[in-house]
């Protein structure tokens, strides 16, 4: 499925890139005839959800695409589903399903950037989780969502960021309560 899949997104690029990209969801729903497998269906449901991402595109529609690959746990073999996964759904889980998502993408994935990435989501999502309740820790700290898909810059700067306001305190005490 995984050669499969590649092709299909070899073909999304050249649709994308001979100015045919309205006609690539029509395109997604033939090839998903093609095919009568579960992991078919994921990697068709995959594509949809990420030509909704592409500019001009809908979040929500992206979000309900996704829904249609049906569950994703941490036994997900897809690495591309599950990246995809993070970005969309990742900050209306609990913390612990999280941690196992992103075990699961560090134990799939053998791209050392990717690894340094998604090793440093660990910690800035529980720093996330442990500031998000007071009003100071604000817009600054960004959700997983933002550090979701591989990029080439700017994730490390988002953990430094957050580790210093985390060292920092920003006016509370040890506990984490405001200082009097």
């Amino acid at each position: 499925m995984n050669a499969l899949g590649a092709y299909v997104g070899r073909l999304s690029w050249l649709y994308l890139r001979l100015g045919l990209w309205k006609d690539w969801p029509a395109v997604l729903d033939r090839l998903r005839s093609n095919i009568q497998h579960p992991s078919w269906y994921k990697k068709i449901a995959y594509h949809r959800a990420f030509y909704h991402l592409s500019p001009g595109g809908d979040r929500e529609k992206a979000r309900q695409e996704l829904a249609k690959a049906g569950p994703i746990t941490k036994k997900e073999d897809d690495l591309e589903l599950l990246q995809l996964y993070v970005d969309l759904e990742f900050d209306d889980l609990p913390f612990a399903a999280r941690i196992e998502i992103l075990d699961r993408i560090l134990e799939l994935d053998d791209d050392r950037e990717n690894l340094l990435q998604y090793r440093g989501a660990k910690p800035c999502r529980a720093s996330r989780d442990m500031w998000a309740p007071w009003p100071s820790a604000g817009p600054e700290i960004p959700t997983l969502g933002s550090l979701a898909m591989p990029r080439s810059s700017g994730s490390s700067a988002r953990c430094r960021t957050i580790s210093v306001r985390c060292r920092d305190r920003g006016g509370r005490s040890k506990d984490g309560r405001p200082q009097q």
